[in-house]
């Protein structure tokens, strides 16, 4: 059987499109379910939208989906569709109707739906699901493919993730030394950043969305310095709470001071520049940042 897949806008002529979509519906059966189509291993499918992707699922590839079960009547067995992850599932050679083989025939971005014969239906790739195998003598699948995998894509993949796994415990591990030396304990942990207090200020205290004044220094934790409003005279003066002007840990530090008062913010990378690291590249990925921090004024 051929594959399903819309053409690429351009690279076809409009007689080479007719021609293959003839040839592609003469191959499959007719199925006995309204909509629908027929594999040559009685897989019905019914597409729903073509993606943009521009390989075929295939044996090796592990795949990412959303799929939902139903039995025959339309009642909801299974979906991850509204959960915050998807199915994984790494294809086999087996083409015999089932889950496998309707994934096989999906390219990124693809949406269809399947009948599949509950004898056929192999969920034992997909966590704690292969209860529903062979319950019911029919099921349907609705299936999204989302992302896809080949080998080398795979490698590459574990890689970036040993990688982000040693640059985070790096971190941790600087910030364990840095708050170990400077005697900074977990009660001065506020909202994921450690809040110093030097000096308290007798001035207004920050309620949000204020125009304000502020002077600081910026280090690593090995008190290297990357950055010092001081050098420039005059203070930085940002909205607090508007999108995009400063860090998320630098607000939260604000929002504890009054004016006239002096303060460090410890910020690990979650709320400072996180594991793109800043814009500029002077912060890297997954780094502490450490903010000595004067409340000039309130506008």
């Amino acid at each position: 059987m051929r594959n399903f897949r819309k053409p690429s806008v351009g690279l076809l002529k409009p007689l080479a499109f007719v021609f293959m979509t003839l040839s592609f519906l003469s191959s499959c059966d007719q199925s006995e379910h309204e909509g629908y189509s027929l594999t040559e291993t009685k897989l019905h499918y019914r597409i729903h939208s073509l993606g943009d992707g521009e390989k075929r699922a295939e044996e090796g590839d592990v795949v990412l989906a959303n799929i939902a079960i139903k039995d025959m009547h339309d009642s909801l067995l299974y979906s991850n569709a509204f959960g915050a992850y998807q199915s994984a599932y790494r294809l086999t050679p087996i083409k015999n109707g089932g889950l496998n083989e309707a994934l096989s025939l999906l390219y990124e971005g693809d949406s269809a739906s399947f009948i599949v014969e509950g004898k056929r239906l192999d969920l034992d790739g997909i966590n704690g699901e292969k209860k529903y195998n062979g319950k019911y003598a029919k099921y349907k699948m609705d299936i999204r493919l989302n992302r896809l995998f080949d080998p080398e894509q795979q490698e590459e993949e574990r890689d970036k993730s040993d990688w982000i796994q040693d640059m985070e415990m790096n971190e941790q591990i600087l910030l364990n030394n840095f708050l170990k030396e400077k005697q900074i304990s977990q009660e001065q942990l506020l909202d994921g950043i450690y809040y110093l207090q030097h000096q308290e200020g007798e001035g207004h205290q920050i309620e949000g969305w204020e125009t304000v004044l502020v002077h600081y220094q910026a280090s690593f934790v090995n008190g290297v310095m990357f950055d010092d409003t001081y050098i420039f005279k005059d203070p930085l003066e940002f909205e607090l709470g508007k999108p995009d002007q400063v860090i998320e840990g630098f607000m939260i530090g604000l929002k504890q001071m009054k004016v006239g008062g002096q303060a460090s913010f410890v910020i690990p990378s979650q709320k400072a520049f996180g594991e793109e690291g800043s814009s500029t590249g002077i912060v890297p990925p997954y780094t502490t940042v450490v903010y000595d921090v004067e409340l000039v004024g309130i506008k």
